[in-house]
């Protein structure tokens, strides 16, 4: 006996397959003898209606476009700051309106509608004008063509008869045009400075129309009833049709439907079709249709079943593996075809890179931990040290010696920082003082030879940055670029913002570098830097910055050898 199982796929598949055929050959054969006519007329009415609606979509998405291109121009600053003159009489308002020009000329040039736009202008009443460069050339009485036409006078004491008129083109060539009016507002949009005037080209309808003319005969027209575009098919009089909409050819089916957003009509006409089918060839055809149909599908069915659940008990038995921790590389999911093929590339790449976020995972964990304990391991008794160098700041200030003052202050504060988390975030001013404490050390051993310059912006030293992250680039700075120089040196502190970031630069004019230079600067753990204060080099900070920040961010160094080197810290903006 055939057992099936109805919770598998394969058997849902066949099994609402069969029941489908089924209920649609019994339903096709109650009613489709009785209604055959009557579902024709239904088809071509909802594909009238279907076709009607897309192209009442498109008209709609072009006109949008065009009026989205006159908003842009209209509310543009250049603009209509420029209208406001009564004449481009200096090189600075020529300039500006050359400028201008061009704005204009680029909006048309790359808005969807641009081939369609024979000539565009602005304009204001004192007789200012600039037109958009492209297809056809300016004339000195543009103006006065524009000023004096029946297009400028409707359009400007009516606005509802936007994108109502067809006439005759003022400014441009051709038969028929669109015209189109604008308002250019001043700054303050209290007044009208001038005017937006447009003549567009009728195939901006028609080339959407022309699509449909093999599937029907139609015409659209404006509220003024100005017919915009036709393909008349039956030489049929429009204009009485618009007239008398009822219908009154006995032969035709006519329609009219509303576009409402720009008060148009569109008129569909079509033929009646007469329908006369031999009753008992159409049942006997369809009998045979519905048999064949039912045996083709149930096996077809059954077949495709097979090939859809086949890979997807694949997928189930690869994501089981990977559930138990098994990320190895599965070429028999990627072999398969079409869209469970992809699948089973992506569950592969999802598998290598859960792979390696687990060994990066495991990998930062470890340098954390071992970084973490290496300055443990680097720290002094600091009670010891702050007793010790109290006792010499006073036996200095009992001597009146203040440079030895202000060195013990320079790096008792130094070494009080250290003997913090350097994971700790500090205001950018806070740091700089570390910085300058740390130069006061530096300066007297090195008996000045070096400039310090700190270009950063006051506005900026209230943004938070990890503590110790400026004192070693400026130590490795001193180290490896002015002092192998053995002339007098300078460094220098610069800053900017770009894409909510703060990039700070270390920069000297020292002994520069080769790129194996950098490499290894960059790549080395330990930097043995006998005169640091600290022990943290590059590599250290810029480890830091990165398992604090992301990955996104930390240090990049460039270099130019004899010349200079620059060191440059990326962080997110944190206040």
């Amino acid at each position: 006996m055939l057992n099936i199982n109805t919770k598998s796929i394969k058997s849902k598949i066949v099994l609402y397959s069969t029941l489908s055929l089924l209920m649609i050959g019994t339903l096709s054969n109650i009613f489709i003898y009785q209604y055959f006519n009557k579902i024709l007329s239904s088809k071509v009415s909802t594909i009238n209606n279907m076709n009607i609606s897309n192209l009442s979509s498109q008209i709609d998405i072009r006109l949008s476009n065009l009026n989205d291109l006159t908003l842009l121009i209209v509310n543009n600053v250049s603009i209509q700051n420029i209208i406001g003159y009564e004449d481009l009489d200096n090189s600075f308002l020529k300039s500006s309106g050359i400028e201008v020009q061009n704005i204009l000329t680029n909006y048309i040039v790359s808005s969807i509608v641009n081939q369609y736009v024979k000539k565009a202008v602005i304009f204001n009443d004192a007789g200012m004008l600039i037109e958009s460069m492209g297809k056809e050339s300016g004339y000195l009485n543009d103006y006065a063509n524009i000023t004096t036409s029946k297009n400028f006078k409707i359009l400007s004491e009516n606005p509802k008869q936007l994108y109502q008129m067809i006439s005759e083109p003022v400014v441009s060539s051709g038969k028929l045009c669109m015209p189109i009016l604008k308002p250019i507002y001043s700054l303050s949009n209290k007044y009208i400075n001038g005017w937006l005037y447009m003549e567009i080209d009728l195939g901006i309808i028609n080339d959407i129309l022309d699509s449909y003319k093999s599937y029907t005969t139609l015409f659209v027209t404006t509220q003024n009833n100005n017919i915009i575009h036709s393909n008349n098919h039956y030489n049929i009089d429009y204009n009485n049709i618009i007239k008398d909409e009822s219908n009154s050819y006995s032969d035709y089916i006519i329609k009219s439907y509303n576009l409402d957003k720009y008060n148009w009509k569109i008129y569909t006409v079509e033929k009646l079709i007469n329908i006369n089918i031999e009753s008992q060839n159409m049942l006997s055809v369809f009998y045979i249709t519905v048999g064949i149909s039912l045996v083709a599908g149930l096996l077809i069915f059954i077949g495709a079943s097979n090939i859809i659940t086949r890979p997807i008990k694949l997928l189930k038995i690869r994501i089981k593996k990977i559930s138990s921790k098994d990320f190895s590389y599965d070429d028999e999911t990627e072999n398969l075809h079409g869209e469970i093929g992809e699948i089973g590339h992506v569950i592969n790449e999802m598998a290598s890179d859960m792979e390696k976020l687990l060994e990066q995972s495991i990998e930062m964990t470890n340098e954390k931990k071992n970084f973490e304990i290496a300055m443990l391991q680097s720290q002094v008794n600091p009670h010891f040290l702050y007793n010790t160098l109290n006792s010499i700041h006073w036996m200095a200030t009992l001597q009146k010696n203040t440079g030895i003052c202000r060195l013990v202050d320079a790096l008792t504060n130094l070494l009080k920082n250290m003997a913090k988390s350097f994971s700790d975030k500090v205001t950018l001013e806070e740091e700089l003082r570390l910085l300058d404490d740390y130069l006061t050390i530096q300066s007297i051993r090195y008996m000045e030879s070096f400039e310090f310059v700190n270009k950063i912006e006051p506005s900026l030293y209230n943004i938070k940055i990890v503590k110790m992250t400026l004192q070693p680039l400026v130590e490795n700075a001193i180290f490896h670029g002015i002092e192998p120089k053995g002339k007098f040196g300078t460094i220098t502190l610069d800053s900017h913002i770009k894409d909510n970031c703060l990039f700070i630069t270390v920069t000297d004019d020292g002994i520069g570098m080769t790129e194996d230079d950098i490499n290894r600067l960059t790549s080395r753990k330990k930097e043995t830097n006998k005169g640091s204060i600290n022990g943290i080099g590059y590599y250290n900070v810029n480890l830091r910055l990165k398992l604090i920040y992301g990955d996104d961010y930390g240090l990049s160094i460039k270099s130019e050898l004899s010349k200079y080197t620059t060191i440059t810290i990326k962080i997110p903006i944190e206040e």
